[in-house]
């Protein structure tokens, strides 16, 4: 699937937003699919030295690649198209270019502080965000908690209902929990 950034924010002038459109030509007809990100100043650790730019998905919008074979944009449609996927590689995208800094999910030392720290809002977020983003690629979402910060398989697990639980991850689509 091709992509192209749009638009790059531009920080000096108090510009987060940036685009990115992909060409999905899976589709029939193809569509473009455009990721409208903001990036976000947050602090995961609460303080001042931990605040890092996080791209924050705004839209996303659907639009055919020719304006004249428009056959509307369909439930099945929207259905097959990998959102959290393109999200995640637009969000790095614009991230990296307006920063020169790839998306790092989980540095080791937070991944040590949330091992220390056990399941408080800060780690459910982490574990939050590292689930979400193994789950948009297809990866193994608890093996990767596992890896990432180091804990049992059964830590892990209990670690993503609490962040369920929380509001911080959506309800499991297997299990509808």
């Amino acid at each position: 699937m091709q992509h192209e950034v749009l638009k790059v924010p531009d920080i000096a002038n108090n510009d987060f937003s940036g685009e990115v459109r992909f060409t999905v030509e899976s589709l029939e007809p193809p569509f473009f699919v455009t990721v409208h990100i903001e990036l976000v100043e947050e602090s995961i650790w609460g303080d001042e030295e931990s605040l890092v730019l996080t791209p924050e998905v705004q839209a996303v919008t659907v639009a055919p690649l020719s304006p004249f074979h428009d056959p509307g944009v369909t439930n099945e449609m929207l259905r097959s198209i990998p959102v959290a996927s393109l999200s995640f590689i637009a969000g790095n995208e614009i991230l990296e270019r307006a920063t020169g800094e790839s998306l790092v999910l989980v540095t080791p030392q937070q991944a040590e502080q949330a091992r220390s720290d056990g399941p408080t809002e800060k780690t459910l977020r982490l574990v939050a965000g590292l689930y979400a983003h193994a789950d948009a690629l297809g990866k193994k979402p608890v093996a990767e908690l596992v890896t990432t910060f180091g804990v049992s398989r059964s830590t892990a697990t209990r670690w993503v209902r609490l962040a369920r639980e929380s509001g911080f991850l959506e309800p499991s689509k297997r299990s509808g929990k």
